[in-house]
């Protein structure tokens, strides 16, 4: 199946045809219905070889020829036109040429199809850059959120510490007893805190997941929260649930539990706060409760912290929740599915 045989050729002799069509700042093509090219009316920019006419559009495009093979069927069988891009692999650029397909009637029968060419490279550059720098732009502002929330989560609640550990010790000197005790472990605090510091520029983030036993960096955290005259602070940690903890989530996991206990500390007026890493069925829960005043539920929070466990328990594919009780004390869980042994423990 051929396009009329004689409309090629008429084209070619027609003076006002040729003149248009060398004169057009777009490619104009004829293609037969069994998808071969009969006419271009320019070749500047394509890498076709000298004898490109007469060739079946998968000779010349050996690489990207099926969606204009396919759209030129459609054109065929359906008559209805199509519009769609084609890629032109040169050796030095991909060249993208945005395809208008029409079918050629005669006596109401697709002949053939006329093919209009648009070079639209620089645009289409223009746009993959542009998708770029918005990309790298996402990208920037969400690595200034995870340092923020580092910085909060981390690095902010050890100073929240040592600032209660200070407060001890001006509590002690003015009933006259002695705060050495207080102003001891404040200072080792901020040693730590300072070490801290450290750690978060030279490697862009927490280090606890990589520690050597993290069921214990974990215990250990936590209890650099407790103070003097604060709640007690009880720990639950199941050996065998911190192994099921991946090490991609273990710093996510540290910094939610700080944050909570860190709240528990300062607001709850608490006397108690238990914390608790078990198995369950699923994978592996995480809960932190304590005695203290609550909130009533309906109440609006605006602090960063719970935005930030929020975030970081999204990240995990992990389920954060609140159970806060005006007077009785609030619960914190927080449900992240993991297969059984999926590390060794620590």
């Amino acid at each position: 199946m051929t396009s009329d045989p004689g409309l090629v050729p008429a084209l070619r002799r027609d003076a006002l045809w040729a003149a248009l069509a060398a004169s057009v700042p777009f490619y104009v093509g004829i293609i037969s219905p069994d998808g071969r090219l009969e006419y271009l009316n320019r070749t500047d920019g394509l890498d076709l070889p000298p004898d490109f006419i007469g060739k079946s559009i998968a000779e010349l495009l050996p690489d990207d020829a099926a969606p204009l093979c396919s759209a030129i069927e459609r054109v065929v069988t359906r008559g209805i036109g199509e519009q769609l891009e084609v890629p032109f692999r040169l050796p030095a650029q991909t060249q993208w040429i945005s395809v208008h397909l029409t079918p050629i009637r005669d006596a109401g029968r697709v002949t053939g199809v006329l093919g209009l060419g648009i070079d639209h490279t620089d645009s289409k550059q223009a746009s993959i850059e542009l998708r770029m720098s918005v990309n790298a732009l996402h990208r920037l502002l969400e690595e200034r959120e995870q340092m923020a929330a580092d910085l909060h989560d981390g690095i902010l609640q050890s100073l929240y510490g040592v600032g209660l550990r200070l407060e001890a010790a001006r509590v002690a000197a003015r009933s006259g007893a002695r705060g050495d005790q207080h102003m001891d472990r404040a200072i080792a605090h901020l040693n730590e805190t300072m070490a801290e510091i450290r750690r978060f520029i030279a490697v862009g983030g927490s280090s606890l997941a990589a520690a050597a036993n993290w069921a214990d960096t974990l215990a250990g955290v936590l209890r650099s929260l407790a103070v003097e005259g604060g709640p007690s602070l009880q720990l639950e940690i199941s050996p065998a649930a911190a192994s099921r903890i991946p090490t991609t989530d273990r710093s996510e996991i540290v910094f939610i539990a700080r944050e909570a206990v860190s709240n528990a500390v300062r607001h709850a007026r608490a006397t108690r706060i238990v914390v608790r890493l078990i198995e369950v069925g699923y994978g592996v829960r995480l809960a932190i409760e304590d005695d203290g005043v609550g909130f009533a539920p309906e109440r609006p929070t605006n602090g960063l912290g719970l935005l930030t466990m929020t975030r970081r328990a999204g990240r995990m594919g992990a389920i954060l929740s609140l159970d806060p009780v005006a007077g009785r004390g609030t619960t914190v869980h927080l449900d992240l599915a993991a297969p059984a042994a999926a590390e060794a423990p620590g």
